[in-house]
Protein backbone atom coordinates (compact mmCIF):
# COMPACT_ATOMS: atom_id res chain seq x y z
CA UNK A 1 0.00 0.00 0.00
CA UNK A 2 1.26 3.48 -0.88
CA UNK A 3 -0.13 6.93 -1.65
CA UNK A 4 -0.81 5.96 -5.26
CA UNK A 5 -3.05 2.96 -4.51
CA UNK A 6 -6.76 3.02 -3.85
CA UNK A 7 -8.36 0.31 -1.77
CA UNK A 8 -11.83 -0.26 -0.36
CA UNK A 9 -12.42 -0.40 3.37
CA UNK A 10 -13.11 -4.15 3.22
CA UNK A 11 -9.70 -4.68 1.61
CA UNK A 12 -7.94 -2.93 4.49
CA UNK A 13 -9.87 -4.23 7.50
CA UNK A 14 -11.27 -7.63 8.31
CA UNK A 15 -15.03 -8.16 8.39
CA UNK A 16 -16.47 -8.77 11.84
CA UNK A 17 -19.54 -10.97 12.13
CA UNK A 18 -22.30 -9.51 14.29
CA UNK A 19 -21.59 -10.07 17.99
CA UNK A 20 -18.00 -11.27 17.45
CA UNK A 21 -16.41 -8.76 19.84
CA UNK A 22 -19.08 -9.29 22.48
CA UNK A 23 -18.42 -13.03 22.33
CA UNK A 24 -14.66 -12.47 22.68
CA UNK A 25 -13.82 -13.56 19.13
CA UNK A 26 -11.29 -10.84 18.28
CA UNK A 27 -9.46 -11.23 14.95
CA UNK A 28 -5.66 -11.35 15.17
CA UNK A 29 -5.26 -7.98 13.43
CA UNK A 30 -7.43 -6.29 16.09
CA UNK A 31 -6.07 -8.08 19.17
CA UNK A 32 -3.44 -5.48 20.10
CA UNK A 33 -5.71 -2.42 19.65
CA UNK A 34 -8.41 -4.16 21.73
CA UNK A 35 -5.91 -4.85 24.52
CA UNK A 36 -4.82 -1.20 24.50
CA UNK A 37 -8.38 0.19 24.40
CA UNK A 38 -9.93 1.90 27.40
CA UNK A 39 -13.68 2.59 27.42
CA UNK A 40 -13.18 5.52 29.81
CA UNK A 41 -10.63 7.44 27.71
CA UNK A 42 -9.39 8.01 24.17
CA UNK A 43 -5.85 7.47 25.49
CA UNK A 44 -4.70 3.84 25.53
CA UNK A 45 -4.73 2.24 28.98
CA UNK A 46 -1.17 1.01 28.32
CA UNK A 47 1.22 0.98 25.41
CA UNK A 48 1.91 -2.50 24.07
CA UNK A 49 4.44 -3.62 21.51
CA UNK A 50 4.28 -6.98 19.80
CA UNK A 51 7.54 -8.50 18.64
CA UNK A 52 7.83 -12.08 17.43
CA UNK A 53 4.33 -13.08 18.66
CA UNK A 54 4.96 -11.87 22.24
CA UNK A 55 3.57 -8.63 23.70
CA UNK A 56 5.28 -6.45 26.25
CA UNK A 57 3.99 -3.37 28.06
CA UNK A 58 6.04 -0.22 28.03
Amino acid sequence: MNQHEVRRYDQLFSYLPEGALLAGRVPADLRLPMEEADARSFAPCRCLACVDESCTAS
